[in-house]
């Protein structure tokens, strides 16, 4: 394994001991990034289990970042208010796509661990995509690069539901804004990419990348079929 040499602040939403495509991706993220030259210290969400907003757990995902320095969101009381005002018809219509509350405990996290951790680079997977702005604004007070991963393809995505034309050119704005501000950005398919290049083709290319969902095959040790697991 190389030395360690650049300290990443890895920034997730969802993660272990959640399950979900999501998860798995930011996991194996943390797992893997320290054989690539990177120290790893992660910022994720607390989310209770069977709360609606989180996956159901997914214990095998935790040996893949057990010993990693985690800082964790927690919502505060203002937070939980500041939740609890949006969580309504009418302001989910007004503030679609927008997490009250979170964001702003978000910010403060990860204020926190970029100014202990002093980190070379940021790396964020969205959604919820306001971590981006969050990570773009920290980014830029504190000088740091920092990576945006899309997960999905935010605006772009076409089976998003937006209640207004609004919306769509509101998130359309939002996510352009993002890209510019990142130093790097990736997308989960190589159509992801293709699309996100010809949507804002002002986006320098030699910024964007591509890194598709896979599989890990530590996952699969000593689960190979053998002839007597077959049909008779």
């Amino acid at each position: 394994m190389p030395k360690s040499n650049k300290k990443v602040l890895f920034f997730a939403h969802y993660y272990p001991p959640l399950g979900g495509a999501a998860v798995q991706r930011a996991a194996k993220f943390v797992k893997y990034l320290p054989a690539f030259g990177y120290e790893v210290t992660v910022v994720a969400t607390v989310i209770s289990a069977g709360s609606k907003y989180a996956p159901a757990l997914d214990g095998g995902l935790q040996k893949d970042v057990d010993g990693t320095k985690t800082y964790t969101v927690k919502l505060n009381s203002f937070d939980r208010l500041l939740r609890l005002l949006f969580d309504n018809k009418l302001m989910r219509f007004l503030s679609a796509g927008k997490s009250h509350g979170w964001a702003s405990a978000a910010t403060r996290t990860l204020a926190e661990a970029i100014e202990a951790e002093r980190p070379d680079v940021i790396l964020v997977t969205v959604s919820p995509f306001q971590a981006a702005s969050v990570t773009a604004r920290l980014a830029k007070k504190y000088q740091v690069p920092w990576v945006l991963d899309m997960r999905d393809p935010w605006a772009l995505d076409p089976i998003a539901c937006y209640p207004t034309r609004w919306h769509h050119r509101r998130d359309r704005r939002a996510m352009e804004q993002a890209c510019q501000s990142a130093n790097a950005v990736i997308m989960n398919t190589p159509r992801s990419l293709e699309q996100l290049k010809k949507n804002f083709s002002s986006l320098p290319g030699e910024k964007l990348f591509s890194i598709t969902n896979g599989w890990d095959g530590e996952d699969f040790a000593g689960d190979a079929l053998t002839s007597d697991d077959g049909p008779e």
